[in-house]
């Protein structure tokens, strides 16, 4: 097949994908989300609903009286996140917009969704304890150490738990670098809470929601940066690109940290390592050995 042979049969099976799952299957809907990835991969890499409504072993579902189902049991959780782009894109269009939305990175300015599907203020509770640490079962705060920057925690149970607030690398597994994350919390010795409550988060992807709820523990997923802008097509812009200000993209930047690794033989001889926080310059080395 030549290169856009092929490029055409994949889109022809994506909006094939896409249209079933838009007349809603009987035996998908409910289960299944729209997303499957616009790719060689379309078809087989699928993703469930955020509630799938699932009655057999097999996955299916009794019924396919779509407007008796709710969005979360119609969409994944990553079109959650993506108000109004299930229901109205084109789908290579959700596609991208969902793939992007994957490679989330923390931006240096972050804003709270203008219009959200609920996902926003769910997905703190949902995911791992990696940008949200949740306890474990109803406890207090015992210790809250600013020099090894840890908090102990005393669970009722008579366990302990620990949350690192210590600047820490994660890895984004989908791009392959790493990024800062480090832990903000409101937490007081002697403070008590209860089993799931969030003791500390990444300011850079949760901030505390204004609802009228007026919930203290609830937060919102800020996947993004709100800006009024004016887009103006001209010779330097291509497709659906625009020019960006020097201001917004001070505002987008975030560091990128590369892992390097050096495998040393038992007889190798380091004459010089640094040790952590010190603070080192520009392509200054950080181990030298022979």
């Amino acid at each position: 097949m030549m290169k856009q042979e092929v490029l055409n049969v994949t889109i022809m099976l994506h909006k094939r994908l896409a249209g079933e799952y838009r007349t809603f299957n009987k035996n998908q809907m409910g289960t299944f989300g729209f997303f499957s990835p616009f790719s060689s991969q379309v078809g087989i890499v699928r993703s469930l609903s955020m509630n799938p409504n699932i009655t057999s072993i097999r996955g299916f579902i009794e019924s396919n009286e779509k407007d008796s189902k709710s969005s979360s049991e119609l969409l994944s959780p990553i079109e959650l996140l993506n108000p109004f782009t299930a229901g109205h894109a084109d789908p290579p269009r959700i596609s991208m917009a969902i793939t992007q939305n994957k490679h989330t990175t923390p931006g240096v300015k972050q804003s709270k969704p203008l219009v959200n599907s609920g996902m926003h203020k769910s997905l703190a509770h949902v995911i791992g304890n990696d940008f949200v640490k949740k306890a474990q079962e109803d406890g207090k705060v015992e210790k809250i150490d600013q020099v090894n920057n840890v908090i102990i925690l005393a669970y009722d149970d008579g366990t302990k738990g620990i949350v690192d607030i210590s600047n820490s690398l994660i890895k984004n597994v989908k791009a392959g670098f790493f990024i800062n994350n480090q832990l903000s919390h409101n937490l007081k010795e002697g403070q008590k809470f209860k089993k799931n409550d969030i003791l500390a988060y990444n300011e850079n992807f949760f901030k505390e929601t204004n609802s009228f709820a007026s919930d203290k523990n609830s937060l919102e997923f800020t996947n993004g940066l709100l800006k009024k802008v004016a887009i103006c097509s001209e010779a330097q812009t291509f497709e659906d690109s625009i020019l960006a200000s020097e201001t917004i993209a001070e505002e987008l930047a975030f560091d990128v940290i590369l892992d390097k690794s050096v495998s040393l033989g038992v007889s190798a001889n380091i004459q010089k390592i640094v040790k952590i926080g010190s603070h080192v310059k520009d392509s200054e080395p950080l181990i030298l050995f022979e």
